[in-house]
C-alpha cells in the first residue's frame, strides 16, 4: 500500500477553506461592486435680462393750411427759423390749395419755423416768421389781410439781402430777396403777403464777406398798409 504524506491532507484542507471563502465572497476572481459616483446637480440656467425698452421718437406735429384768400396756393415752404433757405415746396408737383380749401401737413418736427405760401407764379400770398409748431399742432389761415413792402434802391450800391423780422424776434431770419438777385440803383423790388404787424427791417450790399457789407436798418416799422422803404446813401 502506497504511503501518503501528511502534508497532503494539510494542503487539501487549506484548499477547502479557500474554496468556502471564495463562495462566500462571490468567487476568487469576482470584482467588488463599485460605489456609484454622486449625480452632479446641474447649475441653473441664467435668465438673460430683458432688452432695454426703446424710447419712442417724439411724434411729428400737424399743420392745417386753410386758404381763405381769393388766390390758389401752389407752393408752401416750411423752413426752420435757424435756416437761411426756404427749402423744398411741401405740396409737391401735383397738389394745390384752391380758395376755400384746406390741406394738412404731418410729421413736422416740433420747433420754430418761418412759413411762406405763394401763388402759381411765385408771388407771396402769406409770410409768417418765428411760428412755434409743437405737438398740439398749428392752423395756418392764409387770408387777404396782408401788406406789401417795396424796397427802392437809391443808395448807389447793389443790394442782395433784405430781412423782415417781427420786432418780437431776436434773429433776422431769412433773406427775402431771391438767391443770386441783385437790386441795382434806381430799381425796386416788392415783397407781398406780409401779415400786418410791427417789424424790424435790414438790407445789406452784395460782398461775399459779411463783415465788409454795407447795411441799413429800421426798427419798429408798423406795416399795417403797403409800405415803401427807400435806401439812400
Amino acid at each position: 500500500m502506497k504511503k501518503f504524506s501528511p502534508y497532503r491532507y494539510r494542503i487539501i484542507g487549506v484548499l477547502a477553506v479557500l474554496a468556502l471563502a471564495s463562495l462566500a465572497c462571490g468567487g476568487l476572481l469576482s470584482q467588488p461592486t463599485p460605489t456609484p459616483l454622486p449625480t452632479a446637480t446641474p447649475l441653473p440656467t441664467p435668465t438673460p435680462p430683458p432688452p432695454p425698452t426703446a424710447t419712442p421718437a417724439p411724434a411729428g406735429a400737424t399743420m392745417i393750411i386753410e386758404n381763405a384768400s381769393a388766390q390758389t396756393v401752389c407752393y408752401v415752404y416750411v423752413s426752420p427759423t435757424s435756416s437761411d433757405t426756404w427749402g423744398d415746396d411741401q405740396l409737391g408737383p401735383d397738389t394745390v390749395i384752391g380758395s376755400g380749401e384746406r390741406f394738412t401737413l404731418t410729421d413736422i418736427p416740433p420747433g420754430t419755423y418761418d412759413l411762406r405760401a405763394t401763388d402759381c407764379d411765385g408771388n407771396n400770398l402769406d409770410l409768417r416768421f418765428g411760428v412755434v409748431i409743437d405737438a398740439s399742432g398749428f392752423t395756418w389761415t392764409i387770408a387777404t389781410s396782408s401788406v406789401s413792402l417795396t424796397l427802392e434802391n437809391q443808395s448807389g450800391a447793389l443790394l442782395c439781402f433784405l430781412y423782415i423780422s417781427p420786432t418780437t424776434d431776436d434773429t433776422w431770419g431769412l433773406n427775402q430777396l431771391p438767391e443770386g438777385f441783385r437790386l441795382s440803383t434806381g430799381s425796386t423790388y416788392t415783397i407781398t403777403g406780409i401779415p400786418a404787424g410791427t417789424y424790424d427791417l435790414r438790407v445789406e450790399t452784395c460782398e461775399s464777406d459779411p463783415s465788409i457789407r454795407l447795411s441799413a436798418e429800421r426798427y419798429g416799422v408798423d406795416l399795417n398798409t403797403d409800405f415803401t422803404w427807400t435806401i439812400t446813401p
